[in-house]
């Protein structure tokens, strides 16, 4: 695995600049956590279904573990073999027929990897013929849907690797994926400016999602099933009905293109919080009832690369180009954003 050595000034630079994005947020009026731990930029992070467990993948090719609630690091284990550094993705079930969540891995050396959450310990390595670039675990841990450089979506059991099926229909690289909670649908975003969502159970596509401009780059599901977000180069971000496939809302952003997005569950109210990462140093929080971002994160010192939204839409999780992950309190204190910040969804 490649190393990568900061000198002590260059440490101490990104220390400073971490700790002074730090306190813009808190002024802002939201508490945040710093964790330290990576040594490159954090390239992705998945969040566990109760919203206290962190998995993180970091360009050089490992994976940290942590508690949000504390801040401490748990484990790092590596996504890809030695000498096969690439940066890491993750994803997190909801749980395993162990009864225990289980991180979905993957590096610079093609393979899959599967752990187990709470020791750190790998229980499946899936080979594959070209270095994965974006994966997603059924919510139950017994499968996990991966895409590399091709059109093709490949679904592998877990722990045997057994290639389960594979869905085509896109016309360019699937560029993210995502399960829905139930674990009944994956939807995909492709280079061919579309989102498909496909019937885990059968394998054919249940519905194609038009309206992109441009290249569809991420893509999330509420926690609750109700809702599709998609994030494209044409700088939007959309919101989808996951059951009849309607386009709810676009949400527009002038930081350039949309390449992570995360979604809340829905509120009794009818409010989610979503959240994208927009051109170099900006994440957008929105209400999916509004227009208008409710903020709009920056940070000149670092670019924001991935991010994460706790399910019930207190927190925001993003992962830095400077090797630090920040957990953000979205609103006053501790207690996320007033009722008063959020706005309802229309009937």
């Amino acid at each position: 695995m490649r190393s990568i050595i900061l000198s002590c000034s260059a440490v101490a630079m990104a220390l400073a600049c971490a700790i002074r994005a730090q306190a813009r947020a808190e002024e802002e009026g939201g508490t945040s956590v710093l964790l330290t731990g990576h040594a490159g930029p954090v390239t992705s992070v998945a969040l566990s279904a109760d919203g206290r467990f962190l998995a993180s993948g970091c360009a050089d090719g490992t994976v940290m573990t942590w508690d949000i609630a504390t801040g401490a690091a748990r484990d790092t284990l590596a996504a890809g073999r030695a000498g096969c550094a690439g940066a890491a993705i993750v994803a997190i079930s909801r749980t395993s027929p162990q009864g225990i969540p289980l991180i979905a891995s993957a590096g610079g050396d093609s393979a899959i990897r599967v752990w187990d959450a709470t020791t750190g310990a790998c229980l499946a390595t899936i080979p594959g013929a070209a270095p994965t670039s974006v994966l997603a675990i059924a919510p139950d841990g017994c499968s996990v849907a991966s895409a590399a450089d091709g059109h093709a979506i490949a679904v592998w059991a877990v722990p045997s690797g057994r290639l389960v099926r594979t869905l085509t229909g896109h016309r360019a690289a699937v560029q993210g994926l995502a399960v829905s909670p139930d674990g009944r649908v994956l939807a995909s975003a492709s280079a061919d400016n579309s989102v498909r969502l496909w019937d885990v159970a059968t394998g054919r596509t249940l519905r194609r999602l038009d309206g992109h401009r441009g290249p569809v780059t991420s893509v999330a599901i509420s926690p609750d099933s109700r809702f599709v977000v998609s994030g494209s180069d044409d700088r939007t971000v959309k919101v989808w009905d996951l059951a009849t496939g309607h386009l709810v809302r676009t949400l527009a952003g002038d930081d350039g293109a949309v390449s992570a997005v995360a979604i809340s569950r829905t509120s009794l109210q009818g409010s989610a919080v979503i959240a994208a990462v927009g051109g170099d140093h900006a994440i957008s929080v929105w209400d999916i009832a509004v227009d208008d971002p409710l903020r709009v994160i920056r940070d000149d010192s670092a670019d924001m690369l991935s991010v994460a939204v706790t399910p019930d839409g207190r927190s925001l999780v993003f992962g830095r180009s400077d090797a630090w992950i920040m957990v953000l309190g979205l609103g006053a204190g501790d207690d996320g954003p007033s009722d008063d910040a959020i706005g309802r969804l229309p009937e």
